[in-house]
C-alpha cells in the first residue's frame, strides 16, 4: 500500500489562464480555473515528487519541478511569479483545530519582487503577526482572536504599509494570508488575499 499525503494548489500566477496540475503524470485537480482559483485536496504519494503544471486541456508545460511531502501530512503549493516564468511554494498546511474563539492563519509571501514583508494587525496595538518574510517562503502558524481586522502589509522593518485589508478570522477556522501579485507594478500591483484552510 502507498504512504500517501495530501495536496491542494492555488494559482497565486497574476498572468495565468487555467490550468491542469500533474504529480508524476497523473492529474490532481478534477476542477479548473484562472488566477486566484484553489483546487480541493487531492491525494499523492509520499516524498519527491515531480510536479508539472500545465495549460488546462494542453500539451503547454509551463513549470516542472521537484516537490517533497511527507507521509499523512497536508500541503498547499503556490504558484506564482508570471506564467511565462513561474515558481512553487509548497508548505505544510495546520491539522489542529483552533480552541474556541480563535482561529489560526499563516502569513505566505508570493508577490514577486517583494522584499522581505512583516505583517501587523492595524491599530493601537499594532500586533505583529510575521515578520520579513522573503519571497517564496511563509511565516510560522499563528494563533488569533476572531473577528474582523485590517491587516497591514510592510516592507520589513517599515512603519508604513503597503497595503492593507480587512480580513475576518471566524471560529476554529484556519487560513492562509498571502501577499500576491507583482511589487511596484501598477498594473498587477502587491495585494493581500485570504484563502481558508479549514
Amino acid at each position: 500500500m502507498n504512504i500517501r499525503s495530501e495536496l491542494k494548489v492555488a494559482n497565486l500566477s497574476p498572468t495565468a489562464p487555467a490550468l491542469d496540475y500533474f504529480v508524476d503524470s497523473v492529474k490532481v485537480n478534477k476542477l479548473i480555473g484562472g488566477y486566484g482559483f484553489v483546487t480541493p485536496y487531492a491525494y499523492i504519494e509520499s516524498g519527491l515528487r515531480n510536479f508539472r503544471v500545465k495549460k488546462s486541456g494542453r500539451e503547454i508545460i509551463y513549470l516542472s519541478d521537484i516537490i517533497e511531502t511527507l507521509p499523512y501530512e497536508k500541503y498547499t503549493a503556490f504558484l506564482y511569479d508570471s506564467i511565462s516564468s513561474p515558481k512553487v511554494f509548497i508548505t505544510l498546511d495546520s491539522n489542529s483545530l483552533p480552541t474556541f474563539g480563535k482561529a489560526h492563519i499563516k502569513f505566505v509571501n508570493v508577490c514577486e519582487g517583494a522584499p522581505g514583508l512583516d505583517l501587523f494587525k492595524s491599530g493601537p496595538s499594532g500586533t505583529m503577526y510575521a515578520q520579513n518574510v522573503a519571497l517564496g517562503n511563509s511565516g510560522n502558524w499563528i494563533s488569533v482572536d476572531t473577528g474582523r481586522y485590517l491587516i497591514e502589509m510592510r516592507v520589513s522593518g517599515s512603519t508604513t504599509p503597503i497595503i492593507a485589508s480587512g480580513f475576518d478570522f471566524k471560529n476554529q477556522s484556519v487560513y492562509y494570508i498571502c501577499a500576491r501579485g507583482f511589487f511596484g507594478s501598477t498594473t498587477r500591483p502587491a495585494a493581500m488575499t485570504q484563502i481558508k484552510n479549514r
